[in-house]
């Protein structure tokens, strides 16, 4: 090739001499550095520019790790570490005005590479040919491709102009005067005066006069047009797939599906292209509707043959729709997320075991985390206004009725009952009412409180103290505490073990580029 390429530039003609037969010789048997840095410069010299994106040693997007033959790109952890501002790991940071870039960005990068450690474990165990999983990622993606379709075939080809917004809403006005106009009161028997006349012309040709929107109508008429709009383009649509496919529907078999119809499964009532809908598709959604009728059954038929037609349609330009990064990048996520709740489910969950010692001990050991909360025996008044909750405090504190002042004053539903509430628990109260209620002694009145619904005042009777909740009643709740926590040990275990297995190298300088952002921001 070397030699090739030199003697086409020496020679513009095409003619090949001696002299050039023996330089090009030279240059390939002993000069082969020079000859591929001549090369290298017709390349560039005689290449298109288009031709630069097929250059072999094309610099690659950086990495900022590898987890065994894995790479997890720059780009995906910036969009993982952007996914952070829109859930709960951040809500504390910037609750407490701290910006994002303070996070720990290794820990983080941990984390992906734990991800990583799981996926590749959880493919080697073979979670992968699970019939579940694959099924999961079949719908997954052709739900994408669904949306897609949708997008191309109804979404975009629903438009709407100025000239119909404004169409629309001068005919909106047009009938409103009109309805305006024949409410009006009749004229009188000897006829309608000049004046009246003209007044109803008048209004009439104002009414018909053209007028634009105000931009908050013209939105409503837009979405309200492209609405009606969206619905006829995908009436459309599914139209006209339906009269390029054959579609068969089998009245005998129709006629006799009913719930204890038997092999239903393989029975067809209909075939799309050749490929049935059986008994059995249609008794599941006659069981949901639980609905045995005739039409009802037809359509039904219908419905699951336009279901097979656009899911086709959506899987055969899927092979396109996939080809998109964001799609692509979307679909590897999901997948991975799967592989990960597999991993945790088949090779760390089965191992968790809770014993009944376990139990016992945590049982003891948290004692007071099992003791019921105190409560108080109250009755209540409840007002609206400050004003009036003061005055009824002075007179229950000069000897007034509770029960009386309760019936015929309180807002509360307890009123009925001479504002009794009974036994209340104490974590049901603010942290004012209930210091207030432990210090009371029996026929005591507090208050007034200002809460949420009004002013509270209380007429306390007595406190029981907590009593201690049997195990029984708390037994799933430690099962369930101990085993989240024998099941992230585990899993801390397990993914130790990964890292000692597989090589892990993390790119420092391009990690470091975040570090240094981390020290400029300002916290």
């Amino acid at each position: 090739m070397v030699k090739s390429t030199v003697k086409s530039t020496r020679n513009p003609a095409g003619k090949t001499g001696a002299r050039c037969k023996q330089t090009d010789i030279l240059i390939s048997r002993h000069y082969p550095f020079l000859a591929f840095v001549l090369s290298l410069s017709l390349f560039f010299v005689f290449a298109p520019q288009r031709a630069a994106a097929r250059w072999p040693f094309a610099a690659k997007k950086p990495y900022l790790a590898k987890v065994g033959d894995i790479e997890i790109t720059v780009d995906e952890f910036v969009g993982e570490v952007n996914k952070l501002h829109t859930t709960e790991r951040v809500g504390k940071a910037i609750s407490e005005e701290k910006t994002f870039v303070v996070q720990d960005y290794r820990k983080f990068l941990d984390e992906l590479i734990n991800n990583k450690l799981m996926a590749s474990e959880a493919v080697r165990l073979g979670a992968d040919k699970d019939h579940a999983f694959i099924d999961a990622i079949e719908n997954y993606r052709l739900n994408f491709f669904l949306d897609r379709l949708k997008t191309d075939e109804v979404i975009n080809k629903a438009s709407v102009s100025d000239k119909e917004i404004e169409d629309y809403y001068n005919e909106e006005l047009k009938k409103k005067a009109e309805t305006a106009l024949r409410a009006e009161p009749a004229p009188p028997k000897s006829g309608e005066k000049a004046g009246e006349a003209v007044v109803k012309a008048e209004k009439k040709e104002e009414a018909e006069k053209p007028r634009l929107p105000e931009p908050r109508e013209k939105e409503a008429i837009r979405r309200a047009i492209l609405a009606r709009k969206t619905k006829e383009r995908e009436k459309d649509y599914f139209e006209e797939l339906k009269r390029r496919a054959d579609i068969r529907v089998y009245d005998g078999v129709l006629k006799g599906i009913s719930m204890t119809m038997e092999k239903p499964w393989s029975t067809a009532v209909s075939t799309v292209d050749g490929e049935p809908i059986y008994a059995s598709e249609v008794i599941e959604e006659m069981g949901r509707a639980k609905n045995e009728d005739e039409e009802f059954k037809k359509s039904v038929v219908e419905r699951l043959a336009l279901h097979k037609l656009i899911d086709r349609e959506a899987r055969k330009r899927g092979r396109d729709y996939e080809k998109e990064p964001e799609i692509k990048k979307k679909v590897e996520r999901f997948r991975e997320e799967r592989l990960i709740d597999l991993f945790k489910k088949t090779a760390v969950l089965p191992v968790v075991k809770v014993d009944e010692k376990e139990i016992l001990e945590y049982y003891d050991a948290n004692v007071a985390r099992f003791v019921e909360p105190d409560r108080f025996n109250l009755r209540l008044i409840l007002v609206k206004d400050k004003d009036m909750a003061d005055s009824l405090k002075d007179e229950l504190e000069k000897g007034a009725d509770f029960g009386y002042l309760a019936r015929g004053r309180s807002v509360d539903p307890s009123k009925e009952k001479g504002g009794e509430v009974g036994w209340v628990a104490a974590n049901q109260f603010s942290m004012e009412i209930f210091q207030a209620l432990k210090g009371a002694k029996p026929g005591d009145i507090l208050g007034p409180f200002a809460g949420e619904y009004g002013y509270s005042i209380f007429q306390y009777h007595g406190m029981k103290k907590g009593e201690k909740i049997p195990l029984e009643r708390v037994r799933d709740q430690i099962d369930r505490a101990i085993g989240r926590e024998k099941f992230k040990k585990t899993l801390e275990r397990y993914i130790s073990r990964l890292r000692e297995t597989v090589t892990i190298e993390i790119n420092e300088e391009e990690l470091k580029r975040f570090g240094e952002y981390k020290r400029e921001g300002k916290d």
